[in-house]
């Protein structure tokens, strides 16, 4: 049994600004909706950000610092969780900024439609950072076409998997694309799962000792 870690709490308030007082970041419209009701006590940042994406109706990509599940319960999940208080007219955008300032280890960025959580500090190297120089392949189906766009770009640790929670038909067959030159990985992935109407990717750390060849999964939800 893995034994229980120190979780942080972080207390952050969000404060009730007047739409003339706000000063609101230039970004997408969706992300400047007022988030309503919402209770965010407690909780791990990427959470914060799957449920802010599902209010502005954006798809999602959490590239998780913690050992989490993306799709269930994370109240055992080991990691340091936020403490929002969050006023009703707060926006979707201010309160992802105050999530990343709470646990300064992320940081958030919205390219293209994707809102995507990040870690702030990536090494030189991340494979998810890199340029992708070759073509988008083509497929008809969501599982190879990743596996064949990612397949020289991950290393051996990483491990690629597809969570099915809807019956998912063939996608529109993806022809061949060759990327624009300041394309990265990342972006890449994100170009091809949203021709394919999905709407949630992520990685995260393993800790499970009896699989030591794997330290990160990418998995993607269809």
């Amino acid at each position: 049994m893995r034994s229980r870690s120190v979780i942080t709490m972080l207390a952050l308030t969000i404060l009730l600004l007047s739409p003339t007082q706000a000063q609101v970041p230039s970004t997408d419209a969706r992300l400047l909706k007022p988030v309503g009701n919402i209770e965010l006590r407690g909780t791990l940042v990427p959470d914060v950000c799957i449920r802010l994406a599902a209010i502005a109706g954006v798809p999602v990509a959490v590239e998780s610092l913690d050992d989490v599940s993306f799709w269930g319960p994370t109240s055992g999940t080991k990691g340091t969780r936020v403490d929002l208080e969050v006023a009703p007219a707060a926006t979707i955008a201010s309160v992802l900024d105050a999530a990343v300032a709470a646990d300064p280890r992320y940081e958030w960025r919205f390219t293209g439609q994707w809102l995507h959580v990040m870690p702030r500090n990536r090494a030189a190297g991340y494979p998810l950072d890199l340029p992708c120089t070759g073509t988008l392949p083509a497929g008809s189906r969501v599982g190879p076409v990743i596996r064949s766009l990612t397949g020289s770009y991950l290393p051996e640790s990483w491990q690629v998997q597809f969570v099915l929670r809807r019956n998912y038909p063939p996608i529109t067959r993806l022809e061949e694309v060759a990327p624009p030159p300041t394309l990265t990985l990342r972006e890449a992935i994100d170009v091809v799962l949203w021709r394919a109407g999905v709407q949630f990717w992520g990685t995260r750390p393993v800790h499970d000792t009896s699989v030591p060849s794997v330290s990160t999964v990418l998995e993607i939800v269809l």
